[in-house]
């Protein structure tokens, strides 16, 4: 459909009369190109290498399987031609640039005057979303954003239009002699459009998966396994991109809304909202003349008398450091680490929930002296049921058969800012991470294991309890990943 829309808008404006342009196709190849096709009669083949080799510039509405199959195989074979693509496969790569140019005409006359050669369209909803907002955005007025969306049928292509289409044929046949008795009633008219509707086939839901006739789809696209669709992360990921805001290092966000959501745990009033902890990190940042560097937000209780009882504290107190720090020397995030299982059990959520961000670390502190003791880098700290946690002060990750594992929070784990980073990598390299419980075992036979935390950022493990590890190599994400770092 998309393809047919620009088609119709090229002819329309006159563009095929400034080109020489070839047809391909993916299904019908040797068929009769358009009238319009000049010097080529005939439909070429897609897939033929040597042909789109032939072409200055392609432009393709094909779809995602499509991209992914081609485009590695046009650039190996030498080909350095403009490809301009409506589908996402490349909209995140580096050396792509998301094309909406109402918005973002410098980033595309930046790109091209460094020789860029890939022209993505983005996301609709993202599209139409900076369109209403961009001079917004680009005013530096906005600072946070929230959007709800929903996906028309049509998104998913021709075919999944004439399968909802179809669908519709096939409820309305199932009623139609009631709904052509006036005296017949609503509710049964409901109760047989709903059993036909559970009984459509696989083949009569082959493109969605599921009836979408009479009903919706919560989820779109890709599961993260965050918690969020791939869909809904494209909102964040492409909208930086097309403004081309690539220097946010800090997610200041983030950390807000950590400290906002454990403080209610502790019953303890922050005196600041939202809004003012923000600004009040940026000027601590700018203060020190920060570019690259470590932040720590504390809220105590405040001053107040010996003794436990947190009511004799009035006034709590925000501290904000800002700092350097390398948890481990460079050397490390080349080698790798060597981690051992120690004794220390992570906290007990039923006595201390280590999904709070406190400043109890002793529990933390006696495993990592139990790691000194064996000679190891860091501790891999287990909870009472015998599975992985995290480690003292990293969130831990295991890499089997090209898909990543990561212990859950219920197991232990807090839920860390770089963690999060790394859900975010992962969509862009659409791998998918699956939070589900780790043993030993399963970091022992691991094809790759990584550690991630604020101040560790991104890191290999190369040695466990003296077992030897893979050398790091999938996907990049045990590397310091450059859209991290």
């Amino acid at each position: 459909m998309v393809g047919s829309v620009l088609m119709d808008r090229m002819q329309a404006e006159g563009d095929f009369a400034l080109i020489e342009p070839v047809f391909f196709s993916t299904s019908a190849a040797g068929g009769k190109a358009p009238a319009f096709a000049k010097n080529e009669s005939t439909l070429k083949d897609a897939h033929n290498i040597e042909a789109l080799k032939r072409c200055d510039i392609v432009i393709t509405a094909q779809g995602g399987d499509y991209t992914t199959d081609v485009f590695p195989k046009l650039r190996a074979a030498g080909w350095t031609g403009h490809w301009i693509d409506a589908a996402s496969t490349l909209r995140m790569k580096d050396d792509a640039i998301i094309v909406l140019d109402p918005v973002n005409l410098p980033v595309i006359k930046n790109a091209l005057a460094k020789g860029g050669r890939n022209w993505i369209g983005g996301n609709c909803t993202v599209s139409c979303m900076l369109m209403g907002v961009g001079a917004l955005y680009k005013a530096g007025l906005v600072e946070w954003m929230s959007t709800q969306t929903y996906q028309a049928a049509s998104g998913g292509g021709a075919q999944h239009m004439r399968e909802l289409l179809t669908q519709f044929g096939t409820l309305h046949a199932e009623v139609r002699d009631l709904l052509a008795d006036p005296k017949s009633a609503i509710l049964e008219i409901d109760r047989k459009l709903l059993a036909k509707q559970k009984a459509l086939s696989e083949a009569e839901t082959a493109n969605f998966g599921v009836p979408l006739g009479g009903s919706l789809i919560p989820w779109i696209d890709k599961d993260l396994g965050n918690g969020m669709s791939r869909e809904e992360w494209k909102g964040q990921a492409e909208t930086n991109k097309i403004l081309g805001r690539n220097g946010n290092a800090i997610a200041v966000d983030g950390v807000c809304v950590r400290v906002g959501a454990d403080h209610k745990m502790e019953s303890m009033e922050i005196p600041m909202t939202r809004q003012e902890m923000t600004e009040a990190l940026i000027e601590t940042i700018r203060q020190n003349h920060l570019q690259d560097g470590y932040i720590r937000l504390l809220v105590t209780r405040g001053v107040g008398n010996l003794g436990l009882n947190p009511e004799q504290c009035k006034n709590p107190s925000v501290i904000i450091i800002a700092a350097t720090i390398a948890l481990y020397h460079e050397d490390f995030y080349r080698k790798g680490l060597s981690i051992v299982t120690v004794a220390t059990r992570r906290s007990n959520p039923a006595s201390l929930n280590p999904a709070v961000k406190s400043l109890n670390y002793l529990n933390n502190v006696m495993a990592r002296i139990e790691a000194n003791l064996a000679g190891a880098d860091e501790a891999l700290m287990l909870n009472d049921a015998g599975n992985v946690a995290e480690c003292t002060a990293d969130n831990v990750f295991v890499v089997k058969r090209g898909q990543i594992f990561t212990p859950p929070i219920t197991a232990g784990a807090l839920r860390g800012i770089t963690r999060s980073v790394v859900f975010e990598i992962a969509a862009e390299l659409t791998v998918k991470i699956t939070e589900a419980d780790i043993t030993r075992h399963d970091v022992f036979i691991a094809d790759e294991c990584f550690l991630t935390g604020t101040a560790a950022e991104i890191i290999p493990v190369i040695k466990a309890d003296g077992r030897p590890m893979n050398r790091p190599h999938f996907p990049g994400l045990a590397l310091h990943h450059p859209g991290y770092r």
